[in-house]
């Protein structure tokens, strides 16, 4: 996980293990712009000591600092598109070229 940084940034596999650069604010009141608002829960599945799977699970900020878990046609789409869009990795070249962004 990266560190400090008030809105979600990119994510990326290196070495066969997932690497979030930023998560965003899950417990905090900066509720006044979307991206200090909107975050990522990393949802991840353990195997002994292996990552099975990683998973970005996107919130917003509501109610005085209170993380509501966004659906589909909640925002989760445009939450998830921003993270993508600033990913590494042909995993996410592929996702940006499908949409016109590559």
């Amino acid at each position: 996980m990266g560190g400090h940084a008030h809105w979600p940034k990119g994510m990326e596999v290196y070495g066969g293990k997932p690497v979030f650069y930023g998560t965003g604010n899950f417990l905090f009141d900066q509720y006044w712009s979307e991206e200090t608002s909107t975050g990522i829960f990393a949802e991840i599945t353990l195997y002994e000591d292996r990552v099975i799977q990683a998973r970005p699970v996107p919130f917003i900020i509501l109610d005085q600092a209170q993380p509501n878990f966004l659906l589909p046609r909640a925002g989760e789409n445009r939450a998830l598109n921003r993270i993508y869009a600033a990913s590494l990795g042909p995993e996410f070249e592929a996702y940006k070229a499908a949409r016109g962004r590559g």
